[in-house]
């Protein structure tokens, strides 16, 4: 993604916002251009607006949890609290609910590895009980808000290093060189897979390596 979110780089994540999905459906401008709406008094320090928040988004966040193949929902450290406070059901998925930055108008799925994805790395399995403990109570402290220190003046500065094609995996070079989508449009399901089975028997290690990568943002 262009724009930032460095964790959807790697296929397994996926952000579904709180805004329900309009009756009618939205064009590709509107769907992009479609305002998105926090679920926090912004007038309060991390603190879910009642006015805003329903048992159905609740409900909604404790069924994402419930699918096996979700590893990890990122959600506000308010939100993570105000379900730690509320929910009244099987409390045995909540510890899934991690608290982070932003994610305040919507919240971020992670899944696992997929079978058989050799070089898919497994993250550090989610600590056991519901997360309701310390560690959501260090989001309440000044600590995680605190503006970062100033850089030391008698270290020479590090120039950050332009991330290259070559340095991610063969298999990118594949969705490198594939055709670029039809103007106006996108490739159907068929047509994508196609498109990535011609390309990879052509990919290489260097293919595509001079190809900078634009510099990806902390998850927010």
């Amino acid at each position: 993604m262009i724009t930032g979110h460095a964790s959807h780089q790697i296929g397994l994540d996926a952000d579904i916002w709180f805004t329900p999905k309009p009756a009618a459906p939205l064009s590709v401008a509107e769907r992009e251009a479609m305002p998105f709406t926090s679920m926090l008094d912004k007038s309060k320090f991390l603190t879910v607006d009642a006015r805003r928040w329903s048992p159905t988004h609740a409900r909604l966040l404790m069924l994402a949890a419930s699918y096996p193949q979700v590893e990890r929902v990122f959600v506000n450290p308010a939100i993570k609290k105000k379900m730690c406070d509320t929910w009244m059901g099987d409390r045995s998925l909540l510890g899934k609910l991690r608290p982070v930055y932003g994610h305040d108008e919507h919240f971020h799925i992670r899944l696992f590895c997929p079978p058989g994805a050799a070089n898919c790395e497994k993250q550090a399995a989610v600590a056991k009980g519901d997360g309701c403990d310390k560690s959501l109570a260090w989001w309440f402290t000044k600590e995680p808000w605190a503006p970062p220190k100033p850089p030391d003046p008698t270290k020479k500065p590090v120039k950050p290093r332009q991330v290259m094609v070559s340095d991610l995996p063969k298999a990118c070079a594949a969705v490198l060189r594939a055709p670029a989508r039809p103007a106006g449009g996108m490739l159907s399901g068929a047509d994508a897979v196609n498109a990535y089975s011609e390309a990879l028997p052509a990919a290489s290690p260097t293919a595509g390596a001079d190809v900078p990568l634009p510099t990806p943002r902390p998850m927010q």
